[in-house]
């Protein structure tokens, strides 16, 4: 049995996962709570492996926080040959290649975090499985997509939840 490549992200309701500079400042307008994470604790328990773009993983670094998935095996892409990680992060350059191999190891289901050129490398090479977004509500109007592809996939609505706050996370499988 494969394991699963999710995509667990948060949007815009106009498909912005980061603002034009790249920030994530805008998810404050409706922060996780002590009683409401988003399913985002549960979701941990269910993975064992975490895949990020150096983007993405260099504004994890600038959190000023301990790196929060210390417990994983932590893969992060980069074009960039000399480009090195901590000791918590393997640095890989073929993400296609990669997933493909990881997918058919045994474990738990893997984290794509994001952003989107990875997103976009693994959605058109169709080794994402499943989406889980949650929609914050606000438009951004320009910044980083979540895809940049242009390929067409049919994807089913698993379930959805509406948060009292406004937040609305879609879970989609993709058809295959």
């Amino acid at each position: 049995m494969s394991r699963n490549l999710i995509s667990y992200i948060a949007c815009s309701l106009d498909g912005y996962i980061a603002d034009i500079n790249g920030s994530i400042d805008w998810l404050d307008i409706n922060p996780p709570t002590e009683d409401n994470d988003y399913g985002y604790s549960k979701f941990l328990q269910s993975i064992d492996t975490t895949l990020m773009g150096r983007s993405t993983y260099e504004q994890v670094l600038g959190f000023d926080i301990e790196f929060p998935y210390k417990s994983y095996k932590n893969y992060v892409f980069s074009t960039n040959t000399d480009y090195s990680g901590n000791e918590f992060v393997e640095i890989a350059h073929d993400p296609v290649r990669l997933v493909s191999k990881i997918k058919q190891e045994s474990g738990k289901d893997i984290w794509v975090i994001g952003g989107e050129k990875i997103n976009s490398v693994l959605y058109d090479a169709n080794l994402i499985d499943t989406m889980i977004i949650s929609y914050i509500p606000i438009i951004l109007g320009s910044g980083i997509k979540l895809f940049r592809s242009r390929i067409a996939r049919k994807m089913n609505l698993v379930d959805f939840i509406k948060f009292s706050n406004g937040v609305i996370q879609l879970n989609f499988e993709f058809e295959k």
